[in-house]
């Protein structure tokens, strides 16, 4: 049984976290890079397109300060979820979580044969990536309602232009204009893997569900747009072909 204070402990340090974040104006992708390599944002400069807003009015030693404190309460996160994923739970909402891991640890090892992963699920709604080192296992967070919101429809795995993306996190858009066509997008973070290093992009995932589901990812709206039609098209065609 894991202790309530635990639970609570977690709660107050990720509001903290979230707090931190949303007051030093870190962008999402600014959090995700923190997320993947938290050590760096120590001894970095900010000066730079896309630097957290606040830090242009502020000297080396308070972005350094500010730094530190988001770190320790990240490091505190991430210890507590550990010792929580080594206590026993044999409920459905932990059979679920464990159901959870075994699925994406299963896709990662197909996507990235040659990288080791460690999966962390938990109750929440957060992901997360750390790398410690080019030669130690990746290490991956998901919600445990990632197997609902990704893998339950099709899209844990989709294919770019420079190979293999798997989805953490999905958020479906409901657009009338693809909806009509059959498609349907979604908002997404996908974990790629290039020269041996994992990273996190934010991107969209179009979905054609037919008998064998045609998938386009892309960074950019119009670019997975215009590639989903595309791949809709090549398939048609091939069936067409075929009969």
């Amino acid at each position: 049984m894991i202790n309530i204070k635990t639970i609570k402990r977690l709660r107050v340090l990720r509001a903290n976290l979230e707090s931190q974040f949303d007051t030093n104006g870190f962008s999402h992708s600014e959090r995700a890079k923190f997320t993947f390599n938290n050590t760096q944002f120590t001894w970095k400069g900010f000066d730079y397109d896309g630097m957290p807003t606040t830090f242009s009015d502020m000297e080396g030693g308070d972005t350094s300060t500010v730094c530190r404190y988001i770190t320790y309460l990240h490091r505190n996160i991430r210890a507590i979820r550990q010792e929580m994923k080594t206590v026993p739970d044999n409920s459905a909402i932990g059979k679920a979580v464990e159901h959870t891991r075994i699925w994406l640890e299963s896709v990662l090892s197909k996507a990235f044969p040659s990288k080791n992963f460690t999966v962390e699920c938990d109750r929440h709604s957060s992901f997360s990536l750390q790398q410690p080192s080019m030669h130690q296992p990746i290490e991956v967070g998901v919600s445990m309602l990632w197997t609902k919101k990704v893998y339950s429809l099709g899209i844990s795995t989709v294919e770019a232009g420079d190979g293999k993306r798997v989805i953490l996190d999905a958020k479906e858009r409901k657009l009338t204009r693809l909806t009509r066509d059959g498609i349907r997008a979604f908002e997404c973070r996908a974990l790629k893997v290039y020269k041996g290093k994992a990273d996190l992009d934010i991107s969209w995932v179009f979905l054609y569900d037919c008998e064998e589901p045609v998938t386009a990812i892309h960074q950019n709206f119009g670019r997975a747009e215009s590639l989903i039609k595309r791949r809709i098209k090549d398939t048609v065609t091939k069936e067409l072909m075929d009969f």
